[in-house]
């Protein structure tokens, strides 16, 4: 499960692994009391460390989200780059949406030149556009995967990619 999290009212971001979410804490510097107990604390899921890190001391509160399967909001956008014409995406709302939502630096030039190299014959230039745009699809935060898929698709077509 992925969680979104804050300790100590500090927003750390979006955690699937307890581990991970250890190290992190410890680089923000929000631990306190004996670093020797904290390296030995209960890692063995993201809600299990807070807890025990709260309740042993080490922090003072923490705020955990759980954060919805992103699966199905970035299988659309996969297809609505590659088979917008199936998923009734329009292509360029899928571009602008990348710039707009996930911070990919594309210009309208380059939008309209990706678009009208696609249809016609795709090249260098169309793979390095998709291979951004995936990556983007990969880093952007849920909040902003959400923005996008409703960007393309229209008003809560999010909501119901994950209610199916």
């Amino acid at each position: 499960m992925l969680y979104n999290v804050k300790v100590n009212h500090e927003d750390l971001g979006e955690f699937e692994s307890a581990e991970k979410l250890w190290q992190a804490i410890s680089e923000a510097d929000l631990v306190t009391g004996d670093l020797a107990d904290w390296e030995d604390i209960d890692d063995s899921s993201v809600p299990s460390l807070l807890k025990a890190a709260q309740d042993q001391g080490f922090i003072d509160d923490y705020d955990l989200e759980e954060i919805p399967d992103r699966e199905p909001l970035e299988d659309y956008l996969d297809n609505a780059l590659d088979y917008p014409e199936q998923v009734g995406a329009d292509l360029t709302a899928v571009l602008t949406g990348a710039r707009e939502f996930a911070g990919l630096k594309i210009t309208d030039d380059q939008i309209q030149k990706y678009i009208d190299q696609i249809m016609y014959s795709p090249d260098d230039y169309t793979d390095k556009i998709e291979d951004q745009v995936v990556r983007a699809i990969g880093k952007v935060d849920y909040q902003g995967l959400v923005r996008w898929v409703d960007w393309v698709g229209g008003d809560d077509t999010a909501a119901n990619l994950l209610n199916e």
